[in-house]
C-alpha cells in the first residue's frame, strides 16, 4: 500500500503544480479587462473550493461528537425532562379507578421481570426495558412526589443499562467486536470511542500507565499501531506479507479487539492499558448514553449501530474516502484532457482542473492516512516535475502545441498516462482506504505547494538568486529531494523507521519551524551561495514540517487548504500594482512560519523516552525512490552539456542591429498563454546582433514560472546577461553572440515606487574591433511618477562615459511630449525614432496602439542608419523596436 500511496500522490502533485503555474498568466490576462481587484477575488473564490470540498466531506462523514462529559450532562437533562413528563402524566392519571391502576402496575412489573430474566442483544431492548421499569414503580410513591420519584427512577435505570452494556462488552468474543473505521486495512467500527480514550489518557497518570504497560508494548514503535484507532494512534506501514487487517503478528491468545497487541486481560474497548483497579465504568461509547434510542444516537453522528455491509470495512463511512477520491481523480483526468485538447487552454478549464487536482491531492492525503508515505509521494512528484521542466527549459508542456517537438510531447504522454493510472488505482483500492474521518492538518499541503511554486521547486528563482546555471540548479534540487526522501523515512513518525531520535514531542517541529523560516529568509534576502544554502535548508525543513503536519491528530482549518496556497502567491504579485504596506517577501516568510507551525505539537504514537540513536537505520541504503532521484539527475546534466546548433541565417551586412523590446514576462497578451517560443521566433526573424529586453520573468507566477532568460538563450544560441529588479525574478536582459565585457547592473532610485528598478550596462566588442556601450532599463510606469522617472534618468546618465559611443534603450514609460524626453535631448542624446522619420508610430499597446513609451537613444558618436517599429509582432503588449547603427 505504501507504493500505491507514493505513486498516486506523486502523479497528482506533478500534474497539479503544472496547472497551478498555468493559472498564473491566465489570471493576469483576465486582470486587464476586469481589474486587478476583481481578478484577485476570482482567484480567491476559485482556490477556496478545494478546501471547502474537503471540509464538507469531512463534516458529512465525520460528525465529531461532543466530549463525553458534555454528552452525559445533556443525556441526564433529557432524562430529567422525560421524567417530568411522566410525573405530570401520573398526576393526571391519579383519578383513574384503582383497579385500572393495579392492572397497569402488574403489567409493568411483569415487563421488568422479563427484562431482568432474559439478556437483551439489541440496544432497542435496553430502551424498552428502561421504560418498563419506570412504569413498574409503585404509583403510591409517585403520587407523593411524582417528579422526584421519576428522576430517581430514570437515574437508576440508566445505571442498570450501563452495567448491562459493560457486561455484554466483556462477554463479546474478540472476533465479534467491530474495529475503528480509520484503520486503513482493518474493519470498520465506531469512531466514538476516540473521545473516551482521549479522556482516559488525560485523566490517567503517566506513571500509572507506564507501570501497567508491558515492556513489549512500551518498546513498540509508532509503526506498530493502526492508523487513527484512537486520538493518539497512527497508520501502520504495511509490509509484504503483513496481516491484511493491518495488524502486526500477535502472541497466541492476545486480544485483537483494538487492532494491536495487548496482554491478556487488556481492556477490550480499544484503550491503552491502565493500572489494575482503574475505574472504567464511565468508559462507554461517546454518542450512546443510557436512555437514548438508536435513532437518537445516529442523529448525533454515532456509528456504533450502523451496519458494516457484507464484510468488514464495507460500511457507509468506510466508502466515503475511497469513492470520493476515485470520483475526484476521474474529474481531474477529464479536465486535464480538455486542457490538452484545446490549442490554447483557457482560464475556465485550467482553473477547474487545478481545483480538482488540489482536491484529489488533499483527499489522497486524508484517505491513505500514511503521513510518511504521502510526504515521500510529494517529494517524488516534485522530482518528476523538475525532470520535466529541465527537459523543456522550464516551459510547462501544457503550453506546447502539437509541433513543439518530441520532448514536450513525451512529457505530456507520461503525465497523461500517469494520471490514468491514478484513476485506475483509486478505483482499485477504494474499499481499502480510510474514511474522511482521518486525522491530519491537510492545509499544510497548501502551504507546501506555495513554498514549492515560489521557492524550493522554482529552478528559475534559484538560478536568478544564486547566479548558477539553470540546469545545475535543477540537478542540485533533485539531489536535495533525494536527501529529503531519506530524511523523512527515518523520522520518528508512524510509518518511519525511528532511526532519527526525538526525545520529546517538540524538538523536530521546532527545528523544522526555525529551519524553514531561516531558509526562506536566506533564499529571498541574499544572493550567491548563501541563497543556495537557504533553499537547501527550506526544502529539508518543509519536508519535516509537512510530514509532522499530516501526522497531527488535528483536522482543523481544512477549509483553508486552497487559500493557503493562493493568498501568499496572489498578494506577492498584486504588490507591484497595489503596494502593500510592507515588503512583499515577508509574505513568504510568514508562509514559512505557518507551515512550520503546522508541524509543531504532539504526534500520536510517539515512543518518547531518551535518545536512542539507531546508527544502522541512519546509514541504511537509500530507497528505490531515492535511487530514482539520483537517476533523474542525468536529465539536467545532459541538458547542461548539450546546446542546439546556432540557426543558419544570412546576416545583413549593413551596420549593427540593435533590438529593444518589453516582452511582458513572456506571456501572450492576446491569449494569456506563457509562450516564449513566439519571442524567440520574432527575435530570430529580425537578425539582431544585440537584444535588449525588459520585463523579463525568471520564475514569476504570472509568467507561468518560466525562466525566460535561459529559454531564449538556449533557443537563440546567445549568451545572456541579467539585471535583476523588483524581487530578483523580474528585470532586464542582454542577449548577444558578440564578445561582452565590463557587465554591471545597479538599482535605480525607488522614489514613488511601487517596485525597485534596475539598469544594465555592458561593453560589446564589434567585428571591427571597436566597442559599444549599451544600457537598458525599465523606468517606473505610473503617469504621476514623473519626479521618480527624472531621478532614474539622471542615475542612468551619471553612469555614461561621454567619450565612448553609447546606446540607451528600454521601456521608459514617458510620452514624447513629457519633460523626461527633454532630459535626454538636452544632454545631447538623439532619438533613433525621431532621427529616422518615424516619430508618428506608436509602440504600445499592441491591440490598439495609442502611445509611444519605448525609446532608443544614441550618443553623438553613434549614427542611425535605419529604424523600424515591428508592429506585426503581437507576442507582447509592446511592439519591438529595431535600429541599425554605425559608429562614427
Amino acid at each position: 500500500m505504501r507504493r500505491t500511496t507514493i505513486a498516486v500522490v506523486a502523479l497528482l502533485f506533478a500534474v497539479t503544480v503544472q496547472l497551478l503555474r498555468a493559472s498564473g498568466p491566465l489570471l493576469d490576462q483576465v486582470a486587464g479587462p476586469v481589474g486587478i481587484v476583481n481578478a484577485a477575488l476570482i482567484a480567491l473564490g476559485v482556490f477556496a473550493v478545494p478546501g471547502i470540498i474537503l471540509h464538507v466531506l469531512g463534516r458529512r462523514y465525520r460528525r465529531e461528537p461532543a466530549p463525553a462529559l458534555v454528552q452525559r450532562v445533556l443525556a441526564r437533562l433529557r432524562r430529567r425532562s422525560s421524567a417530568s413528563a411522566i410525573a405530570a402524566s401520573d398526576v393526571a392519571a391519579s383519578d383513574v379507578a384503582a383497579s385500572d391502576v393495579a392492572a397497569s402496575d402488574g403489567t409493568a412489573l411483569d415487563s421488568a421481570q422479563s427484562d431482568a430474566a432474559g439478556p437483551k442483544s439489541a440496544a432497542s431492548r435496553d430502551v424498552d426495558g428502561l421504560a418498563g421499569q419506570e412504569v413498574a414503580l409503585p404509583h403510591q410513591r409517585r403520587a407523593q412526589n411524582p417528579a422526584t420519584a421519576a428522576t430517581e427512577t430514570a437515574d437508576q435505570a440508566a445505571d442498570q443499562a450501563d452495567s448491562r452494556a459493560a457486561e455484554r462488552a466483556d462477554e463479546t468474543p474478540p472476533e465479534a467486536q467491530p474495529f475503528e473505521t480509520h484503520t486503513v486495512f482493518g474493519a470498520a467500527r465506531s469512531t466514538t470511542p476516540r473521545i473516551d480514550a482521549r479522556i482516559a489518557d488525560a485523566t490517567a497518570h503517566d506513571d500509572r500507565n507506564k507501570s501497567a504497560e508491558p515492556d513489549s508494548a512500551r518498546d513498540r514503535g509508532p509503526s506498530d499501531e493502526p492508523a487513527g484507532s484512537t486520538g493518539s494512534e497512527q497508520l501502520t506501514n504495511e509490509e509484504p506479507g503483513a496481516d491484511p487487517a493491518g495488524r502486526r503478528d500477535e502472541a497466541p491468545g492476545a486480544d485483537r479487539t483494538g487492532g494491536r497487541d495487548k496482554a491478556p486481560g487488556a481492556d477490550p474497548a480499544g484503550r491503552r492499558d491502565e493500572a489494575p483497579g482503574a475505574d472504567l465504568s464511565d468508559e462507554r461509547a461517546s454518542g450512546a448514553d443510557a436512555g437514548d434510542t438508536p435513532e437518537e444516537e445516529r442523529s448525533r453522528g454515532g456509528a456504533a449501530d450502523e451496519p458494516v455491509g457484507d464484510g468488514a470495512g464495507q460500511g457507509r463511512p468506510q466508502l466515503a474516502g475511497g469513492y470520493a477520491l476515485a470520483t475526484s481523480t476521474s474529474l481531474f483526468a477529464l479536465l486535464w484532457a480538455l486542457a490538452l485538447w484545446a490549442d490554447r487552454p483557457g482560464l475556465l478549464v485550467v482553473a477547474a482542473a487545478a481545483v480538482f487536482g488540489l482536491a484529489s491531492l488533499g483527499l489522497a492525503a486524508r484517505c491513505f492516512g500514511d503521513p510518511v508515505g504521502v510526504t515521500i509521494g510529494l517529494l517524488a512528484g516534485g522530482g518528476l516535475d523538475l525532470m520535466v521542466r529541465s527537459a523543456t527549459v522550464t516551459l510547462d508542456p501544457i503550453w506546447s502545441p502539437e509541433d513543439a517537438g518530441w520532448i514536450p510531447t513525451t512529457a505530456l504522454v507520461v503525465l497523461t498516462v500517469g494520471l490514468a493510472v491514478v484513476v485506475l488505482l483509486s478505483f482499485v483500492v477504494r474499499d481499502r482506504l480510510a474514511p474522511m474521518d482521518g486525522t491530519g492538518r491537510t492545509w499544510v499541503l497548501g502551504g507546501y505547494l506555495a513554498v514549492w511554486t515560489t521557492t524550493v521547486g522554482n529552478p528559475a528563482f534559484v538560478a536568478s538568486q544564486s547566479g548558477v546555471a539553470l540546469q545545475l540548479c535543477v540537478a542540485i534540487s533533485l539531489f536535495l529531494l533525494l536527501n529529503a526522501v531519506e530524511l523523512v523515512r527515518r523520522l520518528t513518525l508512524a510509518g518511519g523507521t525511528d532511526a532519527i531520535p526525538e526525545p520529546d514531542h517538540w524538538i523536530a517541529g521546532s527545528a523544522a519551524l526555525a529551519g524553514l523560516t531561516g531558509g526562506l529568509a536566506l533564499a529571498w534576502w541574499t544572493t550567491g551561495w548563501l541563497a543556495l544554502v537557504g533553499v537547501v535548508l527550506a526544502q529539508l525543513s518543509a519536508t519535516v514540517a509537512v510530514a509532522r503536519g499530516l501526522a497531527s491528530p488535528s483536522t482543523r482549518f481544512t477549509w483553508a487548504y486552497g487559500l493557503i496556497w493562493v493568498l501568499p502567491v496572489l498578494l506577492f504579485q498584486v504588490h507591484y500594482d497595489m503596494p502593500l504596506p510592507f515588503d512583499n517577501r515577508w509574505l513568504l516568510l510568514g508562509l514559512g512560519v505557518l507551515v512550520g507551525l503546522g508541524g509543531m505539537g504532539r504526534r500520536p504514537g510517539h515512543p518518547g523516552g531518551p535518545w536512542r540513536v539507531d546508527v544502522r537505520g541512519i546509514v541504511a541504503p537509500p530507497s528505490l525512490i531515492g535511487l530514482s532521484m539520483a537517476l533523474a539527475m542525468a536529465v539536467p546534466a545532459l541538458m547542461h552539456i548539450t546546446q542546439p546548433p546556432p540557426p543558419q541565417q544570412a546576416r545583413p551586412a549593413l551596420g549593427l542591429r540593435v533590438m529593444s523590446w518589453n516582452i511582458k514576462y513572456g506571456r501572450d497578451d492576446a491569449s494569456g498563454a506563457a509562450d516564449p517560443r513566439q519571442l524567440a521566433a520574432a527575435i530570430r526573424a529580425s537578425y539582431p546582433d544585440v537584444v535588449l529586453l525588459q520585463e523579463v520573468s525568471r520564475g514569476w507566477a504570472i509568467g507561468g514560472g518560466v525562466d525566460v532568460a535561459e529559454y531564449l538563450s538556449r533557443e537563440l544560441n546567445m549568451r545572456y546577461y541579467w539585471s535583476p529588479a523588483a524581487d530578483g525574478q523580474f528585470g532586464n536582459l542582454l542577449l548577444t553572440r558578440l564578445p561582452v565585457r565590463d557587465v554591471r547592473y545597479a538599482r535605480l532610485p525607488y522614489g514613488q515606487g511601487p517596485m525597485w528598478r534596475s539598469v544594465l550596462k555592458a561593453s560589446v566588442t564589434l567585428d571591427s574591433g571597436l566597442s559599444l556601450d549599451v544600457f537598458t532599463a525599465h523606468l517606473t510606469h505610473r503617469k504621476p511618477n514623473t519626479p521618480t522617472r527624472l531621478a532614474q534618468i539622471d542615475a542612468i546618465l551619471s553612469r555614461v562615459d561621454p567619450s565612448r559611443p553609447t546606446v540607451i534603450a528600454g521601456d521608459f514609460n514617458f510620452w514624447p511630449s513629457w519633460s523626461e524626453r527633454d532630459r535626454f535631448v538636452g544632454s545631447g542624446w538623439v532619438s533613433a525614432q525621431d532621427a529616422t522619420g518615424h516619430s508618428d508610430e506608436w509602440t504600445s499597446p499592441t491591440d490598439v496602439p495609442t502611445n509611444r513609451v519605448d525609446w532608443l537613444f544614441g550618443s553623438p558618436q553613434v549614427a542611425f542608419l535605419d529604424f523600424a517599429v515591428l508592429n506585426q509582432v503581437t507576442a507582447s503588449d509592446h511592439f519591438p523596436i529595431l535600429a541599425v547603427i554605425r559608429l562614427r
